[in-house]
């Protein structure tokens, strides 16, 4: 039983530990949402969008189009081969200010944007989706003089070349006021009204949740393209408080302590996407509703059970007289 416990605390240990972020700076919750006012001149064979709110910008190339995105200095940054292979300037400058979103604690040379371009290539599909700092508001603190509601900018500009031809893009941000939450405000009630149930059916009640929150976060991960490296933990985390389900309802002499470990890894995924039940805008393809829902629900069941699987824990057991 020692041996078996200290397996299963290994194993949390080590979950635990790989519940860092993932990713350079993958697309979370935002209150902000851009908009691409206008293309000019408007360019055949080139989609752009956005992702995440404001987190990424997307560029769709057709085949047989050239395209290049100009850096912040001016400098070639970025380019789409009529082939669809794609590119970055290993010298440009806005490759290292683009690894996270605000481009803080970076070490650069301005000057290197006057080097001739040193091509790699990091794409081969024809699309590509980039942070960039001229599309979104540039500091963790609100923006001075503004609410939520307002437009923060009503226009920058985006410069690209597309087959030769100068273009630029004209974009906006809005700050957007945060609805009031009743999806998570219902997932938490139902979770924390579970207590009964999961004295009962613990093991049904977890697995349930585990899959719920399995299908958000792997529509999540699956929405959000793979160059913006989103985190394996939105379906990792619910992938092994599964386990853990499954294990306790095979091995019954550590269900209790499997069990547990489940309920926590649901808690700790509830916690770590609460900003998930808050923000305005969500980056997945996933009603958001039903997002915030699965999220609280996942976080009130997860907690509530291990209240419940703690109490039975440590409740004496009945004497003989009893």
């Amino acid at each position: 039983m020692i041996r078996r416990l200290t397996t299963v605390l290994a194993a949390m240990a080590a979950v635990l530990a790989l519940a860092a972020p993932a990713g350079a700076d993958p697309a979370g919750p935002t209150d902000f949402q851009n908009e691409i006012l206008r293309v000019e001149p408007m360019p055949d064979g080139v989609q752009f969008s956005i992702v995440g709110g404001d987190a990424f910008l997307r560029a769709e190339v057709e085949p047989g189009v050239e395209l290049t995105v100009m850096g912040y200095f001016g400098e070639p940054y970025l380019r789409v081969l009529a082939d669809g292979t794609v590119e970055e300037n290993a010298l440009s400058p806005s490759v290292v200010l683009n690894e996270d979103r605000y481009g803080t604690s970076v070490d650069f040379d301005r000057e290197d944007a006057l080097l001739p371009p040193e091509w790699r290539v990091v794409g081969s599909e024809g699309s590509w989706t980039w942070h960039d700092h001229r599309i979104h508001w540039m500091a963790e603190s609100p923006p001075p003089g503004r609410s939520p509601g307002d437009l923060v900018f009503g226009e920058v500009t985006v410069p690209v070349v597309v087959d030769g031809t100068a273009t630029t893009l004209y974009v906006s941000l809005e700050w957007l006021e945060r609805p009031f939450p009743l999806a998570a405000v219902a997932g938490l009630a139902l979770g924390l009204g579970a207590a009964w149930l999961l004295r009962h059916r613990v093991d049904v009640v977890l697995a349930v949740v585990a899959l719920l929150a399995l299908t958000i976060g792997l529509r999540q991960w699956l929405f959000l393209p793979s160059e913006t490296e989103p985190s394996f933990l939105q379906w990792a985390v619910p992938v092994i408080a599964g386990t853990f389900v499954v294990l306790g309802m095979r091995r019954p002499l550590i269900a209790n302590i499997a069990h547990l470990v489940a309920a926590a890894e649901l808690t700790a995924w509830g916690v770590w996407r609460w900003e998930n039940m808050i923000r305005a805008v969500l980056p997945t393809a996933q009603p958001w509703a039903f997002d915030r829902l699965v999220t609280a629900l996942a976080l009130s069941v997860g907690a509530t059970a291990v209240a419940v699987l703690v109490t039975d824990r440590l409740r004496p057991a009945p004497t003989a007289a009893d």
